[in-house]
């Protein structure tokens, strides 16, 4: 017979008070991981698996663009409901005034952040409202992390002290009958200092999704919240964002940083455009724009048009809009030959590209037309 050896272990919440002896290893049942233990830590010391690390370590971070460093829709101006840097929705006030804004550092990043970003997200209500104001991120897929244990990180550095809190917000989609949204505050709204960056985590565990009712639209998401008293002039600046699956308070920089075209290409899964990256839609520039060029002395008649490809499959079909590079309008390119707009729509489209036409054509020897466009897929 062989012999089998059988680990003492418990659930999350029994480690949490849990003092193992000096090298002792219990395992994590709720989690399914290790916990190595030193005689005084409560809890021990969780034991990062294969499955976390490695070369695609950085995955365990659900939050996406968590350093605020891609706005593929600009830069500034952003002062109504919506989204602002890639994946984060921001609500400003009722009556008041705010908004959002990226700004960053000199070479060398923040250095009382671990991993030094150089960006950050500078949150401004100038003008106090009511009811609710808060920045978030919509995590596809509402079972994410459901019925687990996590960790929430992130930094803020307040220009004067102000009530920052966490929530999270189970949304179970439109269409059909889905259940309604779970609203769970993780973190109680608290004051944090100005002056310095102040690191903000929580361990927490996440309601469970059983028994629950998808809606059929296949828009369900579970949406990280930072809550801001909306009664109140306040400027925040936050970055270094992080959701990780387990108890990451002891590491100290749980955040793993991934390569900058990993997160691009995790953000077109969302929105992408024909524009620069850091260019926003709208903007008068004929840089990346599609051109058609007809021959000299030739007319472009009948339809005409381009099939494009998204770089990446984006998540379902997206909103798909047009712009004329030369004066910014939605909806027309640019007819070069005789300077005016021209209509363009958007055909067969689907979730990895479509064909962007125009059925009037234009005249004029050696003329040209120019498009841009955006695919918003958002949650």
């Amino acid at each position: 017979m062989s012999t089998r050896i059988q680990r003492r272990g418990g659930t999350a919440a029994e480690h949490e008070s849990f003092i193992g002896a000096p090298r002792e290893i219990t395992v994590d049942t709720t989690n399914h991981n290790l916990r190595l233990h030193d005689g005084t830590t409560a809890g021990g010391h969780p034991v990062v698996m294969k499955r976390d690390a490695g070369e695609l370590g950085g995955f365990r971070n659900k939050i996406i663009n968590g350093d605020f460093e891609i706005w593929q829709r600009g830069e500034t101006g952003f002062a109504s409901t919506g989204y602002c840097a890639d994946r984060w929705y921001w609500r400003p006030s009722t009556g008041g005034t705010g908004t959002v804004v990226k700004s960053g550092v000199s070479l060398g990043g923040i250095a009382e952040i671990p991993g030094s970003p150089r960006h950050y997200a500078y949150i401004n209500q100038t003008v106090a409202g009511a009811e609710t104001c808060y920045i978030e991120q919509r995590i596809e897929g509402v079972e994410t992390l459901a019925g687990q244990e996590a960790t929430v990180t992130a930094y803020v550095k307040p220009d004067a002290a102000t009530d920052i809190g966490v929530s999270l917000v189970q949304f179970y989609g439109t269409g059909g009958t889905p259940s309604g949204q779970v609203y769970t505050e993780i973190l109680p709204a608290a004051s944090y200092p100005s002056g310095s960056w102040t690191r903000i985590q929580v361990r927490f565990t996440l309601p469970s999704v059983s028994g629950k009712t998808l809606g059929s639209d296949g828009n369900d998401y579970v949406a990280l919240r930072f809550n801001f008293d909306p009664t109140v002039v306040f400027t925040v600046r936050m970055t270094h964002v992080c959701l990780i699956k387990g108890d990451a308070t002891t590491e100290d920089d749980p955040f793993e940083a991934r390569h900058k075209q990993q997160e691009l290409a995790l953000c077109q899964r969302y929105y992408c455009k024909s524009y620069e990256i850091d260019t926003a839609p709208g903007t008068l520039t004929s840089i990346a724009s599609l051109m058609l060029r007809n021959v000299a002395g030739t007319n472009v008649q009948g339809t005409f048009g381009f099939v494009q490809r998204f770089p990446v499959a984006m998540r379902t079909l997206p909103t798909l809009i047009a712009y004329s590079p030369q004066n910014g309008a939605s909806g027309f390119g640019w007819d070069a030959a005789n300077s005016t707009n021209i209509t363009y729509g958007f055909s067969y489209a689907s979730a990895v590209g479509f064909n962007l036409e125009n059925n009037s054509g234009f005249a004029g020897g050696n003329g040209y037309s120019l498009v841009h466009w955006t695919a918003d897929g958002e949650l």
